[in-house]
């Protein structure tokens, strides 16, 4: 009777990766990051794969800025998410942005955002790619009205490898403008637990509020699968 063939065995590793799914023919597996604020002494952007309660639900400049006919950016958001393991990331990211604009009179506003994927080392910031969002659109009939959206903008991500202490960060750039000089609120949220406000947003008196609108944002990342 023939030998059996033999058996193969890999050297188990020293922690187990979850992923929200894999795709084996492409060997990689897609964890899903929420993004939100913490504070301790100063506002700090931050990526978890869990569902937490952000500090502030969503993010806006102080006081309404002065929008005009030419797009210039409103305000930068830079998320991050430190890596306590070696990882390779490798494919396209899916980056769902929620958005917001509150008019303070008539007015037709324009908003975009340009997303940045890099790698920090610990002393510097590489970028790995850039990509530009949808442009929303938003009709105002009078003050205070909101238009709310949601972006999904692919960041194709060439196959790069984290060391330990490394860090995954996203870089939200937001544009506006507007069909004639105005002046607004453009709002970017990010609550993982998808709250219409934390009660800390508050302008002029009032309140912002993500209403009945989804606040989450998300950062979907492939990963190369160790098999």
């Amino acid at each position: 009777m023939a030998d059996p063939l033999p058996i193969v065995y890999r050297k188990s590793a020293d922690s187990v990766i979850s992923y929200n799914y894999t795709d084996i023919a492409s060997g990689t597996g897609v964890q899903l990051f929420y993004l939100g604020e913490t504070y301790v002494s100063a506002i700090k952007y931050k990526m978890s794969h869990i569902t937490w309660y952000s500090d502030r639900v969503m993010s806006n400049p102080v006081g309404a800025p002065a929008i005009t006919v030419t797009p210039a950016i409103i305000q930068t958001l830079t998320f991050n998410v430190k890596f306590l393991q070696p990882v390779t990331v490798s494919g396209d990211a899916l980056a769902n942005i929620a958005v917001a604009i509150r008019s303070t009179a008539t007015a037709v506003l324009h908003h975009y955002i340009i997303a940045t994927a890099s790698r920090y080392d610990g002393s510097s910031d590489t970028d790995l790619v850039s990509a530009t969002g949808s442009v929303l659109d938003f009709t105002s009939t009078g003050a205070n009205q909101y238009g709310y959206g949601m972006d999904a903008i692919t960041l194709a991500i060439p196959k790069t490898k984290f060391k330990i202490g490394d860090e995954l960060r996203l870089k939200l750039v937001q544009y506006g403008y507007a069909d004639a000089n105005a002046n607004a609120w453009f709002i970017i949220a990010h609550d993982p637990k998808g709250r219409a406000t934390s009660g800390k947003e508050t302008i002029d008196g009032g309140q912002f509020t993500f209403g009945t609108s989804n606040s989450i944002s998300t950062l979907q990342v492939p990963f190369v699968l160790e098999i």
